[in-house]
């Protein structure tokens, strides 16, 4: 029998050649470029899987340059965030501001058009809308309404014709009617009396004065009459014709305005939005270029992730090849 004691375990070489061991795992720097090493485990030390468990440190390189690049990239990281929630709020106020500027162009396009229809009434603002619709596109007009002409200037020229006719030139026909058939009235009556006049200064009854007086009131009323004659003409010829052409023409600018407003939106919102995408890249690189960088941070200490025996690389290139770096 032999007592077991602690002693010396010696290792007798018996044959030539090199050693190399079974289980090897090389450990290599994840950091890119050159790095300082402030510090590292001395050569032939033995990590334990306590060592393992407790994350012991093998490699730790210099940080300065990475912690300096790491600081930076977070400022440009903070302006790149910054500058996509401007342009996510740009984006949010321009559509706001196009709702707005479509409602309200809207809001013109039908006042344009119950103003034509208020002068009017709304048949004949259909069909002049539709006659002007279709001669814009270069189509005939497809309704069937009698009230449709060939063409706008057409239509203008019998609206005043047209029993369909309503609203304020309706009114407006009207009055200056009532206007003609009044002073037509005044006249004969005041022709009658004329007569009954000059009757009565032939027989004596009467002086002259009251006749001249008489003749005087006729020709008054018959100016008056010319003047509701020529009032009505000049509304039919002119006065009705322009406010029609204007209302009509309000109508189509209001319409056309409608149109550039909503183009113009979309392509505001395009342009937003096109932002919003570019910032949004932007940001994603520099969030990229970050965890690259904070990796790289966290790369430069380098712990153990299993147990055995610390051999420097450099150690065994020299027995190989010779010369070269301690590490």
């Amino acid at each position: 029998l032999y007592t077991v004691e602690r002693g010396p375990l010696r290792v007798t070489v018996s044959e030539t050649g090199s050693l190399e061991a079974l289980d090897k795992h090389t450990v290599v720097s994840g950091v890119e470029g050159k790095a300082a090493i402030q510090f590292i485990v001395p050569e032939g030390s033995y990590i334990t899987p306590e060592d393992v468990e407790a994350g012991k440190i093998l490699v730790q390189l210099d940080v300065s340059q990475i912690q300096e690049n790491l600081n930076r990239q977070k400022i440009e990281l903070a302006q790149a965030v910054a500058a996509r929630e401007n342009a996510a709020s740009s984006l949010d106020i321009q559509r706001q501001q196009n709702a707005s500027d479509i409602r309200k162009a809207e809001l013109d396009v039908r006042f344009a058009r119950l103003d034509l229809e208020r002068y009017i009434g709304k048949q004949l603002a259909d069909a002049l809308l539709e006659a002007c619709a279709c001669e814009r596109e270069g189509l005939a007009p497809v309704s069937d309404e009698p009230t449709v002409a060939a063409t706008p200037q057409a239509l203008i020229d019998d609206l005043l014709q047209s029993e369909q006719l309503e609203g304020e030139a309706r009114q407006t026909i009207r009055k200056h009617d009532s206007d003609i058939g009044l002073a037509d009235e005044e006249y004969r009556r005041q022709q009658v009396k004329l007569d009954w006049t000059r009757r009565l200064l032939e027989k004596g009854y009467v002086s002259r004065d009251e006749e001249e007086a008489d003749r005087i009131a006729l020709e008054r009323r018959k100016v008056e009459l010319e003047r509701a004659r020529t009032a009505r003409e000049q509304y039919a010829t002119y006065d009705f014709r322009k406010e029609v052409e204007r209302l009509l023409s309000d109508m189509i600018e209001s319409q056309d305005q409608l149109e550039r407003t909503v183009a113009r939106t979309n392509a505001a919102e395009e342009k937003a939005m096109a932002d919003l995408r570019s910032r949004k890249e932007q940001e994603a690189l520099k969030q990229a270029r970050h965890d690259k960088i904070e990796a790289q941070l966290a790369a430069a200490t380098i712990r153990a992730d299993r147990p055995g025996l610390v051999v420097y690389a450099s150690s065994q290139r020299r027995r190989r090849w010779g010369g070269g770096d301690r590490i």
